[in-house]
């Protein structure tokens, strides 16, 4: 089931109910469901299992590309690592857990 974003242009699949900081409204209720992707679509899910490769193709601050997918990792007060991967070739976003809970900016880090 596809939450139609921006009708006919812009779907996302996810169990996700919200996405704090997302744009166009951190509710994902507000949205109709669909059956099939828009134009453009993609997966988001929240997951503690992402792997953090230690090889990468590309690096540019806390963002790196590896085998075709980007990661971010990112340690804050020593024991809570932000982790995120975004899959490019099956257009899916994955947040852990720390990630999805940042409610706003916090010193440069995003919110999902």
């Amino acid at each position: 089931m596809y939450k139609n974003i921006i009708p006919k242009l812009v779907s996302l699949d996810t169990d996700l109910k919200k996405i704090k900081g997302f744009g166009f409204s951190e509710n994902l209720d507000f949205y109709n469901n669909i059956h099939e992707e828009n134009k453009f679509y993609y997966k988001v899910l929240i997951d503690d299992n992402i792997k953090i490769p230690s090889k990468y193709d590309f690096r540019g601050g806390y963002y790196f590309k590896f085998n075709g997918s980007w990661y971010y990792e990112r340690k804050i007060f020593k024991n809570i690592s932000l982790k995120f991967k975004y899959d490019v070739k099956n257009k899916t976003f994955i947040f852990n857990k720390a990630y999805s809970i940042i409610p706003f900016e916090i010193g440069g880090i995003l919110p999902v």
